[in-house]
């Protein structure tokens, strides 16, 4: 697994790199072959503007994925997941919620998007939410948000 961190922002409340490549490197463990994929972090200016042209949303959004599709190179670059920080973090201030716990969910979130996954159309979005793939991603990775001294998962087989 390759993921590609770019760090966009002057805020001071991002996770370190290490937290994000693991956090996405888990929900990419849900496949077996090589991929690569980019997280890239955010400030409000760079959020707004790719949310309001290809959302065509207003502001920023807490996290946006562009998957790419059909480029012949190995491994496959599944596309660009990015987080807006300043979001992220007031997100997760507002909601009481730990913040790299926040972090991670959307990470895997947007990963998850990569791999396609989709909660848009009403019949995806009961897969999505029903999926014990996502589930098992966002569980094994908050397990090791708190102990990191857990080995791993190299990786997960699910039976549906």
């Amino acid at each position: 697994m390759s993921v590609n961190i770019q760090i966009a922002t002057k805020s001071d409340e991002v996770p370190s790199l290490e937290d994000i490549r693991r956090w996405a490197e888990h929900a990419l463990c849900l496949r077996a072959e090589e991929m690569a994929m980019t997280v890239r972090v955010v400030g409000i200016e760079e959020g707004t503007e790719l949310n309001e042209r290809w959302r065509e949303s207003t502001g920023p959004t807490n996290v946006l994925a562009f998957c790419i599709d059909d480029l012949e190179i190995f491994p496959p670059l599944l596309g660009d997941v990015i987080i807006c920080a300043p979001v992220v973090n007031m997100e997760a201030r507002r909601d009481g919620k730990i913040a790299n716990a926040h972090w991670a969910h959307l990470i895997i979130h947007g990963t998850l998007h990569l791999l396609g996954y989709n909660h848009v159309d009403p019949i995806d979005a009961e897969k999505w939410s029903s999926s014990s793939e996502s589930y098992c991603a966002i569980c094994v990775t908050l397990i090791h948000i708190y102990e990191p001294k857990i080995p791993k998962i190299e990786t997960v087989e699910i039976a549906f």
